[in-house]
């Protein structure tokens, strides 16, 4: 059959833009998007795609997961810095005021919504009055004070942080990336690295918009949210971690994020019985790819908002050369940062390493005359963002 294509990318965001070029050719050749999934190491690393998919207008749908903008950690963070913009968005502070837990109770909840429907004032006005009150005990009067100065010293961050150290100031200041850190539970160390993630957002969007401030980055937020809840569309490009993939197939498979400490991931690395796990599981995603399959690893990758090189995983050195064929910057051959740098900013072209011909036959193997189907040349290519479904 074909080789395995591996791909390496400049930075995260080429890696999806590359990726969605793949899809986009595979459905130019007849596949449909049910016939396509990418898989990733960890849940976090969805939200690139995501966002990549809704601007080429692809159907794509999450695979036992929860879309990034409806996950919890996200409203989460979104709701402090809603707060931190409009101190009036009672929403946003009711829904934050005890998370991470900080003391502040249903009850104690309950007498400031009390006050504040009385006495005609927003919640965070009421929040105040009630700290000076008798109405509480001295410890929930002090929880609710030291949630209050939170709040205040957060806001003059916001005066004079960029959007994404503010981003990092609130997952850190609050406790609240600590606080999921600290837990035993799988749940919980995945939905930190959601909080990290958000973190990524903030600072790719400072990439993207130098003159990026909070009220900006809320609109794009509120957009991308708005649509990300239009709904999952029958026939869509599944997404989902490798874990979510087993016992699926698909026609196509495109595997991103093959990079030492993301995959391998780095809590395997002190254990040889965990890294043979992380093999396998590498394993079980490469078998999931009935005709096509597709590797990418980054160059640079930014990780909490600081952007770093990365190593090419131990995995895609363990595939047989013979079969497979490079794209990008190049993992198999020298390649300076300079290059790297260089590709940053220009477009992505993938129309060299996909055919245009529409498959014979999607249940049984490819035909000669299709494996013979010439390649689409760089000026039939067409723009990714013109793709409908």
């Amino acid at each position: 059959g074909d080789s395995v294509v591996v791909y390496e990318a400049v930075d995260e965001r080429e890696e999806a833009e590359w990726a969605v070029g793949v899809v986009h050719q595979l459905l130019l050749s007849g596949y449909r998007p049910r016939d396509i999934a990418i898989l990733y190491r960890t849940n976090a690393m969805s939200r690139q795609f995501e966002e990549a998919f809704m601007q080429a207008a692809i159907p794509y749908r999450i695979i036992g997961g929860v879309r990034f903008y409806e996950r919890a950690e996200t409203k989460d963070m979104l709701a402090y810095l809603r707060l931190l913009h409009n101190p009036a968005d009672s929403l946003s502070a009711r829904r934050i005021i005890n998370k991470p837990p900080r003391g502040i109770g249903k009850t104690t909840v309950e007498r400031i919504e009390q006050m504040a429907a009385n006495e005609g004032m927003g919640f965070l006005q009421a929040c105040r009055k009630m700290a000076e009150s008798d109405q509480l005990r001295p410890q929930n009067r002090q929880a609710l004070s030291s949630f209050l100065q939170l709040i205040d010293d957060l806001r003059e961050d916001a005066q004079q942080l960029s959007l994404s150290e503010l981003a990092k100031a609130v997952a850190e200041k609050t406790g609240y990336l600590q606080w999921l850190r600290a837990s035993s539970k799988a749940d919980d160390q995945m939905r930190a690295d959601n909080v990290e993630e958000f973190v990524n957002l903030a600072a790719d969007f400072e990439k993207r918009e130098p003159r990026a401030d909070l009220a900006s980055f809320l609109e794009y937020v509120a957009l991308m949210t708005d649509v990300d809840e239009a709904g999952d569309i029958g026939d869509a490009v599944a997404l989902m971690t490798l874990h979510a993939a087993k016992g699926l197939e698909f026609a196509a498979v495109i595997i991103c994020g093959l990079e030492e400490d993301l995959f391998p991931h780095e809590r395997s690395m002190g254990s040889e019985e965990e890294l043979e796990e992380e093999r396998r599981l590498c394993y079980v995603g490469i078998t999931r790819a009935k005709e096509r399959l597709f590797l990418s690893h980054c160059r640079y990758r930014t990780i909490y908002g600081h952007t770093t090189e990365r190593l090419p995983s131990r995995f895609l050195k363990e595939l047989p050369r013979e079969h497979v064929q490079i794209e990008g910057v190049g993992l198999f051959t020298p390649s300076s940062a300079s290059r790297a740098e260089g590709r940053r900013h220009r477009r992505i072209d993938v129309v060299d390493i996909l055919d245009a011909g529409r498959p014979s036959d999607r249940t049984t193997k490819k035909t000669e005359s299709t494996k013979r189907t010439k390649k689409v040349t760089n000026s039939q290519a067409p723009a990714l963002s013109l793709i409908h479904i």
